[in-house]
């Protein structure tokens, strides 16, 4: 019985050889390099992964925008703090970074990753802790 199995146990060694570990890495999603403002949805994402971060909070959250105030030199003004954030983000002072459209998806735009965007990100993870009492970030 033991000689019967052996063959089989060869089998996925064999197939394994067969791959390469490019293979194994998953797909770049481009979290690492860019966000992806949805002004539709009010939702930024790291690159095209499903980890995203909701606009709408920082609406009764004013008060914890004073970061990205800084970060851009500007106020995020009410009463949709959450519009006027989209602004500042897709027209930085200065044209800090460039901001694409996305071609075929309305309302999305890509944004780089850098230091005020990623002020922005850390903000916001900062509102959802606040408001839900859990770690930020």
């Amino acid at each position: 019985m033991r000689a019967a199995a052996l063959p089989l146990m060869l089998v996925p060694l064999t197939l394994a050889g067969c791959m390469s570990l490019n293979d194994l890495k998953p797909a770049d999603d481009g979290s690492s390099q860019y966000y992806i403002l949805d002004t539709a949805s009010r939702m930024l994402c790291k690159g095209t992964s499903n980890r995203c971060q909701d606009l709408a909070p920082i609406n009764t959250a004013n008060h914890l925008l004073k970061p990205i105030e800084e970060a851009y030199g500007q106020t995020v003004e009410g009463p949709n703090f959450s519009v006027s954030l989209m602004k500042l983000v897709l027209q930085p002072p200065d044209n800090a970074y460039p901001v694409q459209a996305i071609s075929g998806k309305r309302y999305h735009y890509r944004l780089p990753i850098n230091e005020q965007t990623r002020v922005v990100w850390d903000t916001l993870g900062d509102i959802y802790a606040d408001i839900y009492n859990t770690p930020g970030k």
